[in-house]
């Protein structure tokens, strides 16, 4: 007889009064699951609006909803961590509460769990919502369950935590389901963007993994944090704080030493996104405080970006053609044009930032 493992949805919810709709498409789609051993648990991270009541209403009508309160705020990796701790699932997904997934997630999920026996890390594929979208109309983009279940890619060993290196777009937290083991021991860090390291934790502790070509997650990109200000926004400070976590990580797991190309990428690509926030955001230009933490930034951006393109387009982009390769030597040369500006005047080199023009999405994208 085969196990029928439980899943655990976790979701961090902070005064969703703003995004009501949005928020209740997003539990729909948890409620509505076709496969039915789930928990579904709501922790909210010290509310000041009406999110409370709308919370116990929830709870009232679902007993497999539970809801968990913090006295006051801790953030979205906090929200996370005390979700994780009350857990009684086999594996947990992380929702965010602006987003939905497909009706038949869990089911595809736990299929595939028990068709590989039970690896430790589930990824999956997502669509984006770019504008206002009824939940059906979202659920259409979704895979259901007419998905081929011969359409799972079984990852060589360790061969996962090289590609979320090689790929910084796959660190969403919702981009898998893990099992409550590893979840436990790579707990969320308390500042934002707590997914970088925690995704990374996660992928480093993983003994085994698959990859379902299922599109069970949509994502919601036209609209403002779920944990706005300081509950959450992304923020020059947080982005040195998470630099520092994945060099932590990439050095306690000896990611360095396994794949050393890869890891250098990672590290270098997330300290120009970091610089880049600095450049954009005038409330830290000319902070002195600030400047030890981002001279290190900019220092190691100048020294060893040029390795990076080396190491991702030389050998990994070039064949998509020399135009390409053209672009990307140009766009180096303005990020080393910034980056000098930035030594010589902080507020020369924010006026001078939109100038050239350095996509930092596209650069995001890779």
């Amino acid at each position: 007889m085969f196990k029928q493992i439980k899943i655990s949805f976790i979701v961090p919810i902070y005064n969703v009064e703003r995004i009501a709709k949005l928020f209740d498409d997003c539990i729909q789609s948890l409620r509505q699951q076709t496969y039915k051993n789930l928990e579904i648990i709501l922790v909210d991270d010290g509310s000041t609006d009406d999110t409370p009541n709308r919370l116990q209403a929830l709870q009232a009508q679902d007993d497999r909803i539970k809801v968990i309160t913090h006295t006051h705020n801790k953030g979205a990796g906090g929200a996370r961590n005390t979700g994780v701790e009350s857990a009684q699932g086999d594996y947990i997904w992380f929702i965010d509460t602006d987003d939905c997934v497909s009706f038949s997630g869990c089911e595809i999920i736990a299929d595939s769990a028990r068709e590989h026996n039970y690896p430790d890390l589930i990824q999956f594929n997502y669509t984006v919502s770019n504008s206002p979208e009824s939940l059906l109309d979202r659920q259409q983009r979704l895979t259901g369950a007419n998905w081929n279940p011969q359409n799972i890619r079984v990852y060589p060993y360790r061969s996962w935590i090289k590609e979320l290196l090689w790929e910084s777009r796959k660190h969403f937290l919702w981009l898998y389901a893990v099992k409550a083991e590893v979840a436990r021991v790579a707990q969320s860090p308390l500042f934002n963007p707590e997914d970088l390291s925690h995704s990374l934790e996660v992928h480093a502790l993983s003994q085994s993994a698959i990859l379902l070509d299922a599109k069970l997650y949509n994502y919601t990109r036209y609209h403002q944090s779920i944990f706005p200000t300081r509950h959450g926004e992304l923020n020059f400070e947080g982005h040195v704080q998470a630099v520092h976590e994945i060099d932590t990580i990439i050095s306690k797991y000896s990611l360095d030493k396994e794949f050393p190309r890869a890891s250098h990428y990672f590290q270098s690509f997330w300290r120009l996104v970091t610089l880049a926030f600095f450049l954009k955001d005038p409330h830290y230009l000319g902070k002195q405080k600030l400047w030890q933490s981002i001279y290190g930034v900019a220092g190691f951006c100048l020294r060893d970006f040029l390795g990076v393109y080396i190491f991702k387009r030389d050998w990994r982009k070039m064949k998509q053609g020399f135009k390409g390769f053209i672009r990307s030597v140009v766009n180096l040369f303005k990020i080393i044009t910034v980056l000098t500006l930035l030594e010589l005047s902080p507020k020369l080199a924010r006026r001078f930032f939109p100038l050239l023009k350095i996509d930092t999405y596209s650069t995001w994208r890779l």
